[in-house]
């Protein structure tokens, strides 16, 4: 019986496997937008489903611990994989204004996805699976990903270094400032000592990013799906610091159990697809933790949505603070309320009507 739970919990990750599927499918079948449309639009409403990850670490036999382990170096090659059949299969189509648009989307959120992965692989010691990382660094134009994640633990809570937003600030300010930040950091980095760049993986970053673009020029040799793949890369980069807002917003200052805190939310297939990512303070407490024995902290701050609906909300930043400022006073008032506002769907309840207990 506990052999077949483990297989159970176990199969849940293999929703990772989804984004690089779906990117592949879509375009095959002459539906660019299907990763976006899928992705965004359905798998959040899963919650309903499967509902919330398990509150305490399972624990799991020899074999299903091992199929874990590897499971991201799976997963990273389907992504190295897929980005490049996509481009083939791009060379094949005649894709209209439209048709483009929804191929930028896709290829945006299955690079968000794939930057999940790469996150993970980043904090393993084995050289195999930062080599990985590195080259999904590249594959997703964001060859700084490492450099930038390195500071975010070394300067944990940092409100001024841009890795904690402070309450008052936009998801607009914010991401501005922390991508100065990163490159003004990157660049006192990497010019500090001769030969870092090759030691640290930027090198393998910068020769992966030219390799796939090369590609995609020389394949499809479409200006317009070019500038497509070229507008995704950056609207990464600018997600991944709307994702640092939403996971640390507001918490800089704040303390739980001695350290500082991260928003964390615990919808299972958020969870599934990201790696635990979404786990994020239990994370932030024991960074070199594989995902698969990662649980939720019990007196983590809970947001009162996913990822996805708080992404899209950000960027208002007065729906954002109407929904969130609530809950935030809420868990500073009493960090072991551990009740989030209409947690259960994807999940919208106005904070003010509900009482927290």
């Amino acid at each position: 019986m506990e052999r077949f739970a483990n297989a159970q919990f176990a199969a849940g990750y293999l929703f990772g496997l989804a984004p690089p599927l779906l990117l592949v499918i879509g375009l095959a079948a002459g539906v660019p937008w299907l990763a976006f449309a899928v992705l965004i639009g359905a798998f959040p409403f899963l919650r309903i489903v499967f509902g919330d990850a398990a509150s305490a670490e399972r624990l799991l036999d020899e074999r299903t611990a091992t199929c874990l382990h590897y499971l991201p170096y799976f997963i990273a090659l389907s992504y190295i994989a897929s980005f490049v059949v996509a481009i083939y299969l791009l060379r094949s189509q005649n894709l209209n204004a439209v048709a483009l648009v929804g191929y930028g989307l896709s290829q945006w959120v299955v690079a968000m996805f794939c930057s999940c992965v790469a996150h993970e692989l980043l904090h393993r010691r084995d050289p195999g699976a930062r080599v990985l990382a590195r080259i999904l660094n590249g594959l997703i134009l964001y060859p700084l990903l490492e450099h930038e994640h390195r500071m975010h633990h070394a300067r944990e809570g940092g409100v001024l270094e841009a890795e904690w937003a402070a309450p008052e600030e936009s998801v607009w300010t914010f991401s501005a400032r922390r991508l100065r930040c990163v490159l003004r950091s990157a660049w006192c980095f990497y010019r500090a000592v001769p030969g870092r760049c090759w030691s640290s993986g930027l090198t393998l970053s910068i020769a992966s990013a030219a390799a796939h673009v090369g590609l995609l020029v020389t394949a499809t040799g479409s200006t317009a799906v070019v500038l497509a793949y070229a507008l995704a890369s950056l609207a990464v980069m600018w997600a991944l610091q709307n994702l640092t807002y939403i996971q640390h917003w507001g918490l800089g200052n704040s303390v739980i159990e001695g350290r500082v805190a991260s928003w964390e939310d615990l919808c299972r297939v958020q969870a599934w697809l990201t790696l635990n990512i979404s786990l994020h303070h239990s994370h932030h407490v024991r960074p070199s933790v594989p995902y698969y024995r990662l649980s939720p902290t019990r007196a983590a701050p809970r947001p009162p949505a996913g990822y996805v609906v708080l992404f899209f909300c950000a960027m208002f930043p007065r729906a954002w603070f109407r929904l969130m400022t609530p809950v935030l006073d809420a868990w500073l008032d009493d960090p072991r309320n551990r009740v989030s506002v209409g947690r259960r769907l994807v999940c919208f309840r106005r904070a003010e009507s509900t009482k927290l207990r």
